[in-house]
């Protein structure tokens, strides 16, 4: 059996990452965080100048290497969905770092770590994402009701704070 090319895994990875939306869209949800997975598998590394050891006179041209990068971080992003679904925080806050490495700008990123961050009660973190996410997308209706949210916690905690210590400053 030879060994699939570039333009081969791309594909595969590309069609593991629909296998994923549709049963995302199912509700089935370890049936997509698995074809994600499994998509990410045949993506990663694909645009790593160690590739080039393995095929040195066919450099992967801009438009291949972007590709790959979209795929991924689409794939790690439904992922970090999946997580969020499954009540699994931690694990989407991981996913979601890896989409940011690969976009900083990414506001659905943004606004997923901050969801998981408030599911975990760290309301500053959460804050931070969810403004950065509304000023990259003011107009997203989800990104503004989560930061109203994360904004309400941390007014609430500062008011428990205070009430804690007043009177017992000199």
């Amino acid at each position: 059996m030879a060994a699939q090319t570039v333009d081969e895994k791309l594909q595969t990875g590309k069609a593991e990452k629909d296998k994923g939306n549709a049963a995302f869209k199912a509700g089935q949800i370890p049936e997509a965080l698995r074809a994600y997975h499994t998509a990410t598998l045949y993506l990663t590394g694909l645009d790593n100048a160690a590739m080039a050891a393995f095929v040195p006179q066919n450099p992967l041209a801009e438009t291949i290497k972007a590709e790959i990068k979209d795929t991924l971080k689409a794939c790690y992003s439904n992922m970090s969905a999946c997580y969020l679904k499954q009540s699994r925080p931690e694990k989407c806050i991981e996913l979601t770092a890896k989409v940011l490495a690969l976009d900083p700008n990414n506001a659905k990123a943004l606004f997923r770590r901050g969801q998981a961050n408030i599911a975990l009660e760290n309301e500053d973190a959460a804050y931070a994402d969810l403004l950065k996410a509304a000023e990259l997308a003011p107009q997203d209706k989800g990104i503004r009701d989560a930061l109203a949210s994360a904004h309400a916690m941390v007014k609430e905690r500062a008011a428990k704070s205070d009430a804690v210590f007043k009177g017992k400053l000199l």
